[in-house]
């Protein structure tokens, strides 16, 4: 570290005229540097003082030394107000028109993400309530602006056909079509449709086994006929 000897300004100034004498007459003076940047060069809490960079040993008195450090601070604090801001994001940078178009496709995307996100989870729905009955899931896609696919419809296909010879396996088949169908909470027109075809199957296999339970009756009820012969 340098030993500083505090002095004025007009002091100073005498000491360098001293040491070089005569002045140069081809250049200006040289400017003593009075700032000092310890933690970075915008940052304004580092400006301070310090030796300028000829060698020559001085130092400011304290009240000249607090003005230089507010003369380059008001500097400092001016250079960093010319300076432009920087964009906050590219959108900001284009033309009203092509603003306007980026938006629109940032709003389809984000539809297309809900549409994707419900499609999935009604049709998964259906396949966990069916199980063996109903096929996987399966989905109808459209491309977005972004390039990626999402799914915008989909289904599961379901077998509806009766169990031959069960009337009570039948309707059982026929009430968890039902229950699928109804699964996710805001049923389609499709999945309408699929739980009346399961309605009218459970009423035929309701017939089916009343039929049977009337013929199991009749069967008890009828008298038994004992044939007996005498010979002699």
């Amino acid at each position: 570290m340098r030993i500083v000897h505090v002095v004025d300004a007009a002091q100073a100034q005498a000491q360098v005229q001293a040491r070089f004498s005569p002045p140069p007459t081809t250049s200006p003076p040289r400017r003593i540097q009075a700032i000092n940047r310890q933690t970075g060069p915008d940052d304004p809490s580092g400006v301070g003082t310090s030796p300028p960079d000829d060698g020559i040993s001085l130092a400011l008195s304290p009240e000249s030394r607090e003005a230089a450090r507010q003369a380059m601070l008001e500097e400092l604090l001016a250079s960093q107000a010319k300076r432009p801001s920087p964009p906050t994001g590219d959108a900001k940078e284009l033309p009203p028109e092509e603003q306007a178009e980026r938006a629109r496709e940032e709003q389809a995307v984000q539809e297309l993400q809900t549409r994707d996100r419900e499609v999935r989870a009604h049709e998964h729905a259906h396949a966990a309530a069916i199980g063996n009955s109903g096929s996987s899931p399966t989905f109808t896609y459209q491309a977005g602006p972004d390039g990626r696919l999402y799914a915008i419809g989909g289904e599961v296909k379901i077998d509806t056909s009766e169990v031959a010879g069960d009337p009570e396996a039948t309707l059982r088949k026929a009430q968890q079509i039902t229950q699928a169908a109804f699964a996710p909470g805001d049923p389609s027109a499709e999945d309408r449709r699929a739980a009346t075809m399961a309605t009218a199957m459970a009423a035929r296999a309701r017939q089916e086994l009343a039929r049977q339970k009337e013929e199991n009756a009749q069967e008890q009820a009828a008298p038994t006929v004992h044939h007996i012969s005498q010979n002699g």
